[in-house]
């Protein structure tokens, strides 16, 4: 028996060598040449010749389908190609996050695969019926399964471009690259024009990304889509009419004056600096993967009230401390550089909670967290880097050593001057690390920076 795997996109291609090795486990007298995947074709054959010669040879065709790659010239090419070789009963299209009704033109015809395990079995009993196999599930179905499945959960989104093809540049314009101040030309409709039609653009893509992405960037496509509606409304119930107003001598727009330099407010500047801030903000974390959060709740707990976040970190701290919380080293090392709050305060609690000294990683972690706090624009909360030296006091980091008092001097003082630390309990958790570290040997501490080293 020979198959054929169609694909398309860099989600579809993974996808595809997911189900080759599948292949191997339900038919296990497939060798890999009776497979054909196209990354295999050898450089410099003609490439719609080799798919038509391969096709004559092949008894069925597996179609792997991704959202991204519905409407690919190319895969409609070999789908078309593939049918008009093929009986209906031996092609075989599998939906990944792809529902039948999403599924246009000669492919719609067909009875799809869903990326779930009880359509995957049927999906395998039909191709091991092909194959003339008995019996028609074979006996290590379930391990096979597991195999594919942890495959397919590599694939999942981590880019909103994977399903917004050209998302960023819906934001590659003046009207979210330009401070309104900048623009001295003042056409103010063509920014409300090009915020509507980015708002558009997002909105005809909100089911899809509402049915496939993960809770965290339904969340954060939602906050845009509401942020650039908001930017938009600003600016038709404010500037709609072309207004004009002064330019300075620096030639910069001066909306405190008309003009004629009558007095005029400016309000709208502060406000139309926050709402682009806000865009920008979340256009980066809905399309950088380093922006994926470990903890699903990291991007609601960012929005709660203190309380809240205090209830959230409560629980965190308990399931980690039962172990039901347990982080690989892979999620360990997300969550120390991730920019969300939440993921990092969860790293603090992990160190805290574990029996080997990391002094080292925390001194460096303090030291983010300051950088951190120093450089934000707005208010950043400082529950992170609280965490972080809440870690210290655990016994088996409590001990005095120069360098680390000295950075915990630097967080003092700037607690001092920015006013973050109302209530006193960071810098009374410092007061009571030192006052432990000088009143205690703590073992030899070179055996200690050996172990700190080493991480």
């Amino acid at each position: 028996m020979k198959i054929f795997l169609c694909w398309s996109k860099p989600r579809g291609k993974e996808l595809a060598k997911a189900i080759k090795d599948w292949l191997a486990n339900i038919l296990p007298d497939l060798s890999p040449q009776d497979m054909f995947f196209s990354p295999e074709i050898e450089k410099g054959i003609e490439w719609f010749e080799e798919v038509r010669h391969r096709l004559v040879e092949v008894d069925a065709a597996l179609i792997c389908l991704t959202p991204e790659s519905l409407h690919s010239p190319w895969i409609h090419f070999e789908a078309g190609t593939v049918l008009g070789r093929l009986e209906r009963t031996r092609v075989f299209p599998f939906l990944f996050d792809v529902r039948p009704e999403d599924i246009e033109g000669p492919l719609s015809a067909f009875q799809g695969t869903s990326n779930t395990e009880e359509d995957t079995r049927r999906l395998a009993r039909d191709l091991r019926r092909l194959a003339q196999i008995q019996p028609e599930e074979p006996p290590d179905y379930a391990v096979g399964w597991a195999k594919l499945k942890a495959e397919l959960d590599k694939i999942k989104i981590d880019r909103i471009s994977q399903v917004v093809a050209n998302f960023r540049e819906l934001f590659h314009r003046k009207t979210f690259e330009e401070r309104l101040s900048d623009c001295t030309n003042q056409t103010w409709l063509d920014r409300y024009s090009g915020a509507r039609e980015t708002w558009k653009t997002l909105q005809g893509h909100k089911a899809t990304v509402e049915r496939i992405c993960e809770p965290s960037k339904k969340e954060l496509f939602q906050q845009l889509i509401s942020v650039i509606d908001g930017y938009a409304g600003l600016l038709k119930s404010i500037l709609i009419e072309e207004k004009k107003y002064w330019i300075s001598e620096a030639g910069t727009v001066d909306f405190n004056k008309a003009s004629d330099g009558t007095p005029a407010s400016g309000a709208i500047l502060a406000a139309s600096d926050r709402r682009l801030q806000q865009i920008q903000r979340l256009v980066f974390l809905l399309d950088s993967p380093s922006a994926v959060p470990v903890m699903p709740e990291a991007i609601d707990f960012s929005r709660m009230d203190f309380p809240q976040r205090k209830e959230v970190v409560r629980a965190k701290q308990q399931a980690v401390r039962t172990g039901i919380l347990r982080l690989s080293e892979k999620e360990r090392s997300r969550c120390r550089e991730s920019i969300h709050e939440l993921d990092r305060i969860v790293y603090y609690l992990s160190l805290e909670s574990s029996k080997v000294p990391h002094a080292h990683t925390l001194a460096e972690c303090i030291e983010g967290e300051l950088e951190r706090l120093k450089a934000a624009r707005e208010r950043a909360s400082a529950m992170p880097l609280h965490y972080a030296i809440r870690a210290l006091l655990a016994p088996e980091l409590v001990h005095d050593e120069p360098a680390l008092d000295a950075l915990l001097t630097e967080v003092e003082q700037y607690l001092k001057v920015s006013d973050r630390d109302k209530d006193e309990r960071i810098r009374q958790n410092i007061k009571s690390f030192r006052q432990t570290a000088r009143s205690t040997t703590g073992g030899p501490i070179t055996e200690r920076a050996a172990v700190q080293g080493a991480e």
